[in-house]
């Protein structure tokens, strides 16, 4: 119950959001662990170490969902999926990083600035995979590949699947099925 109510509280206070939203946060968590391969608990004892970077960038709760039921559902672990995603995070809102410069170059904005136009983190992704293949590099915070197919570095292959899987997930920044 501890880790339940210090998530939800750590969603509200990240996104400036009200105890009446409480419910409509836990629903979210719980299409995230019917969608994915994760459960509840597990998404509360990591969701407050991508919340706040999320938050600061402008991405939103259905957008770390989205990519949360992507990356649990092809395999990866919640904790391992949080540390990716604030790795993609980070690396796409620092202004002089490969993923933000192809972003800026592809679409003239920031990443902050393509979030609160109301892209969703799968278009952004979009933009920066070219023509299938991620650019070498851009994601700097990963090792090996982790697909775990390859084990080649930067292979692309699984960085296109979140962003297929993260692009049919989300919808005008909700979740499908919702």
């Amino acid at each position: 119950v501890t880790t339940s109510v210090d998530t939800l509280t750590t969603i509200m206070n990240a996104y400036g959001l009200s105890a009446d939203t409480a419910t409509s946060i836990s629903d979210k968590l719980i299409q995230v662990q019917n969608k994915g391969k994760t459960t509840v608990s597990e998404l509360g004892q990591s969701l407050g170490q991508v919340i706040p970077t999320a938050a600061a960038y402008g991405v939103n709760l259905d957008n770390v969902s989205a990519a949360y039921v992507a990356m649990t559902k092809n395999g990866v672990r919640t904790s391992e999926a949080t540390t990716y995603l604030n790795g993609m995070i980070n690396e796409l809102g620092k202004s002089g990083t490969k993923a933000s410069d192809i972003l800026k170059e592809k679409t003239g904005k920031s990443f902050k600035e393509c979030m609160e136009s109301g892209m969703s983190f799968a278009d952004v992704l979009g933009y920066v995979i070219e023509g299938g293949r991620i650019r070498r590099g851009a994601w700097r915070h990963v090792r090996k590949c982790p697909c775990r197919s390859c084990g080649n570095e930067h292979c692309g292959k699984w960085w296109q699947g979140v962003h297929k899987s993260s692009e049919s997930h989300v919808q005008r920044g909700r979740i499908h099925g919702d």
